[in-house]
């Protein structure tokens, strides 16, 4: 499936960046070439309020990126001595998609703790990108943290992977 749809998606983001960010950003209806606040302010509008053509810029962006990984991971299967072990993205993926709930109740209390932190002040956009990567960072760390003391209360062991899963002895 992802043969014919990464064409697709890579057609419709070329198309997306070529009228949104290069349109709207680069030059205005008088032919000047305007600063990056064009920029922030196209994309910032377009998050709040999007339109159809936003959503599907976003949903190919998406399928774009799925089949790259699929197809890294298929490349990587045909050239491994064990095909069925997983690779370490693949691997990632899978304790993502089996501990997501963790992750989105946890990522929203660690941002808010971290904005309370901060007086609940306004800040600037390169203030937002760290504190939403110390969310991140604090969220993989408390959950797993949680998923290793789960386990070795589990199993009554302390040998665990990082993936989770109990090693044998």
């Amino acid at each position: 499936m992802y043969k014919y749809v990464i064409p697709i998606s890579l057609v419709i983001v070329v198309i997306w960046l070529a009228t949104v960010v290069l349109r709207l950003t680069y030059w205005d209806l008088s032919g000047k070439v305007t600063d990056i606040s064009t920029l922030e302010a196209t994309m910032a509008y377009g998050y709040t309020h999007p339109d159809i053509w936003y959503v599907v810029g976003s949903l190919a962006h998406i399928f774009l990126f799925a089949g790259l990984l699929f197809f890294w991971e298929e490349h990587r299967r045909k050239k491994a001595s064990d095909p069925e072990k997983h690779g370490m993205i693949s691997s990632q993926i899978l304790y993502y998609s089996r501990h997501i709930s963790k992750y989105y109740a946890l990522h929203i209390v660690v941002y808010f703790i971290a904005y309370a932190l901060h007086g609940y002040l306004g800040f600037d956009g390169w203030f937002c990108w760290i504190l939403a990567l110390i969310s991140m960072v604090l969220t993989e760390i408390m959950v797993r943290v949680y998923n290793y003391l789960m386990e070795i209360c589990r199993t009554g062991r302390d040998k665990v992977d990082s993936s989770g899963k109990t090693l044998k002895k």
